[in-house]
């Protein structure tokens, strides 16, 4: 007969244990769990959330230091040409249709004025550029997955407390309807007619001046629209010369002064109206130059356009397939601006025919 085991012992295999009696199946090993509706420690990686950070404020700060004296640079440079070239590059860059967008740069200013504000721009904006690419980078940290998912884990009383069972009733209630939780926008104010609209402050196309100038003769529609208006130039509109045979069909809206000196040093002052627009679905422009007594003098009215040897207007497609020059007429500005009035004009052929009228009230801003 065999020995009988002492109670515990396990067989060969580990699968079995003697309890005295019989050969029961053994209880395994307990591993550990975790609480019930608990999720296991889930690993964080913070470390790489402050590598990026790091990484990307050194980045803006590389950006700032290579991109400030640029700025800096491009700011002085336009300064000293509009200051001390007025009349030539500084006048044209000046004239750019990007300064309209720019404030304190949208109303008609001196080349002085015009390139003191330009030096305001450019010598500040690198600090707050640097300042403001620091301040994004380094920000604080959001919350991480694993901060969010613990904080979000209900703690192992609460979820082990039952919830009472709701009480039986003969009927069902009507849900409330919600209540509108207060907002914290502020009430709706109409805006200004005189206020700039939402296309103008995303940067979109220029509004069109409205025109009122009455085509007659060979060509027959009214000018009623000023097309891709600028700002006020202080420089020469264009280059070369004032003749038909050279001249560029206005292309855009706007006045213009300047000054010009002559081979013996002596200077003169002038004031152009440009306009550009479409007349019976055609392009054409519309330019009239006139001279001034001083630099910054307001242009004055002109009876005898035509017969006025130091006034230079025409008449011509954008295609430069027609061109009529003024042969007499009346052009007057209105104060205080300057940059209105109104026009009647006449232009002749070789037979001193009539050939062309333009009689109205025209606009350059």
């Amino acid at each position: 007969m065999s020995e009988t085991p002492p109670i515990g012992t396990l067989s060969p295999d580990g699968q079995w244990t003697w309890d005295g009696e019989r050969w029961i199946p053994s209880t395994p090993a307990q591993t550990p769990t975790t609480p019930s509706g608990a999720a296991p420690p889930s690993r964080t990686h913070g470390w790489v959330f402050w590598v990026t950070v790091v990484f990307l404020a050194s980045l803006a700060l590389a950006c700032a230091i290579v991109i400030s004296p640029l700025v800096l640079v491009a700011g002085v440079v336009i300064a000293a040409l509009v200051a001390f070239k007025p009349e030539g590059v500084g006048g044209q860059i000046q004239g750019w249709s990007v300064w309209s967008r720019v404030p304190g740069l949208r109303a008609p200013l001196s080349p002085q004025s015009f390139a003191k504000r330009i030096v305001l721009y450019a010598v500040p904006l690198p600090g707050l550029l640097t300042a403001a690419l620091v301040a994004g980078a380094v920000s604080s940290p959001p919350t991480t997955p694993a901060n969010s998912l613990t904080a979000s884990q209900p703690s192992p009383s609460l979820a082990s407390s039952p919830s009472p069972a709701p009480s039986p009733s003969s009927e069902t209630s009507p849900s409330p309807e919600p209540s509108p939780s207060p907002s914290l926008e502020s009430p709706f104010v109409p805006p200004s007619p005189n206020a700039p609209s939402a296309a103008s402050s995303r940067g979109a196309a220029p509004v069109p001046v409205v025109e009122s100038l009455s085509i007659g003769g060979e060509i027959t529609g009214v000018l009623s629209a000023g097309l891709d208006p600028h700002p006020f130039n202080y420089g020469r509109p264009i280059s070369g010369d004032w003749s038909i045979s050279g001249q560029p069909t206005p292309s855009w809206t706007r006045c213009s002064r300047w000054t010009e000196t002559d081979a013996y040093g002596n200077e003169s002052y002038f004031y152009s109206v440009d306009i550009s627009g479409l007349v019976a679905g055609r392009r054409w422009g519309l330019r009239i130059v006139v001279p001034t007594s001083t630099r910054d003098a307001a242009p004055q009215a002109f009876e005898y356009m035509g017969r006025e040897s130091n006034v230079s207007a025409w008449f011509s497609a954008a295609d430069r397939s027609s061109a009529y020059p003024v042969g007499d007429g009346t052009i007057n500005f209105e104060a205080p601006a300057h940059t209105s009035g109104s026009l009647d004009w006449k232009s002749f052929d070789r037979y001193y025919k009539t050939v062309l009228t333009i009689q109205g009230n025209w606009r350059c801003e």
